[in-house]
């Protein structure tokens, strides 16, 4: 899996990452925030809306028919300030259009919108909370290995108090992963439909939790 903001996924990348695919399986996942170009570069520093269209479209076009090469635009989205204290459906269908031009851009990729992260300080936003459903699955948990690059492997990513349980340098990756201490212990309780510590501030399952849920709504 490989996470780029498009910026630098030059042609001349994407010839690697071709000759990459013919030996591994490539996730290529692309931020773009926002729900529309104008807001992508508002909120992405130093972002280019035109190059990111310019690089994913070749890219696509170059690569898209490797069978081992996915495509998934995925955005973190600011909700404008007529959303305040609206309920969780209302903010969830606004989710499901806001990446609808991505979506008419790039027909060839995977494109999903969730919430911005409620953690970080962005000049012009603030904080709300939203009441959530219960939460029984979660991809993090039960699926997805996250791998920092100094080999550090990742209870997970999607938290403000993420920890490391190892190191593919130095143990089995998929060995340590399934027999995790800490995720076990969260793997159990998700079973029993409880909500781990490390969950109550995800943004990977926003729609999900049974507390309250930060977002970003523009003042």
């Amino acid at each position: 899996m490989i996470y780029s903001n498009g910026m630098l996924l030059t042609q001349d990348v994407a010839h690697k990452l071709k000759e990459l695919s013919k030996d591994v399986t490539i996730d290529l996942l692309i931020s773009v925030d926002g729900p529309s170009p104008e807001a992508t570069e508002r909120w992405r520093k130093n972002s280019n809306y035109k190059t990111i269209k310019d690089n994913l479209t070749y890219a696509i076009k170059y690569m898209g028919s490797q069978r081992d090469v996915r495509f998934t635009l995925r955005g973190a989205c600011v909700l404008p300030s007529d959303l305040r204290n609206k309920s969780l459906s209302t903010i969830k269908q606004y989710l499901s259009t806001a990446g609808n031009y991505l979506r008419q851009d790039f027909p060839g990729a995977n494109v999903t919108v969730k919430f911005a992260y409620p953690d970080i300080e962005v000049q012009g936003t603030e904080v709300m909370s939203v009441e959530c459903e219960n939460l029984s699955y979660c991809r993090n948990i039960f699926e997805i290995i996250f791998v920092e690059a100094d080999g550090g492997i990742l209870d997970c990513t999607c938290s403000t108090v993420y920890r490391i349980i190892g190191n593919v340098l130095e143990e089995d990756m998929y060995d340590v992963w399934r027999k995790s201490p800490l995720l076990s212990k969260s793997r159990k309780m998700f079973r029993g439909a409880e909500i781990p510590h490390m969950c109550e501030l995800c943004v990977a399952n926003p729609y999900s939790s049974r507390q309250k849920f930060l977002i970003k709504s523009i003042k």
